[in-house]
């Protein structure tokens, strides 16, 4: 799903990329989100006179959240580009074996899901980076802000420790999956 942020800009929310947060945070910092694009975390075109943002999330961590989601509560994102996750999610099974799912493909799938989305976008950051990368877009865009309250905004949606847990890595999985998203991985500095 796609915001429309002010009258210059269209966030695109990727399912578990801090986007809870970022709808939150803009209209306190004075930004008016002014409609929706598109449903279910579809990727969109931006309108004429609109450029597109976006963040990303280091894989492991994205991979992880994406599973407590599902896990939890289910998505709704079957017809998006995060949509295959749910082909390879089984509810009475391990994060373990999810994982073991998602390293038997032979292209890089968040790799992948990340390039679609990425593709009408503008400017992309990553969301180890907020609050200062929500910033530095609201900036190069001209879109006037209050940066105190972006700088001071609590994150939303902190998982329950119990959930977190139950999503550990079995041995060199975390590798494994690090070594096939490695270009996005070099591309995004993680590590």
């Amino acid at each position: 799903m796609a915001f429309l942020v002010a009258d210059k800009l269209v966030f695109l929310h990727v399912p578990k990329t801090a986007g809870v947060w970022v709808k939150t945070v803009l209209p306190k910092a004075g930004v008016k989100l002014a409609g929706k694009l598109g449903k279910d975390h579809q990727v969109v075109t931006p309108p004429p006179g609109r450029r597109a943002f976006m963040f990303v999330r280091h894989p492991a961590n994205w991979l992880k959240s994406m599973w407590m989601e599902m896990d939890a509560v289910g998505t709704g994102i079957e017809n998006s580009p995060a949509g295959i996750f749910e082909e390879w999610y089984r509810k009475d099974e391990c994060f373990c074996d999810f994982v073991e799912r998602v390293l038997e493909e032979k292209t890089p799938p968040i790799s992948l899901m990340f390039e679609e989305y990425e593709r009408p976008c503008w400017m992309v950051a990553r969301v180890e980076d907020l609050p200062e990368a929500l910033c530095q877009i609201l900036d190069a865009a001209g879109q006037p802000y209050k940066a105190h309250t972006i700088e001071n905004w609590h994150r939303e949606n902190v998982t329950d420790h119990a959930l977190r847990e139950r999503t550990r890595f079995g041995q060199h999985q975390r590798e494994r999956l690090l070594a096939a998203e490695s270009a996005f991985c070099k591309r995004w500095d993680y590590r």
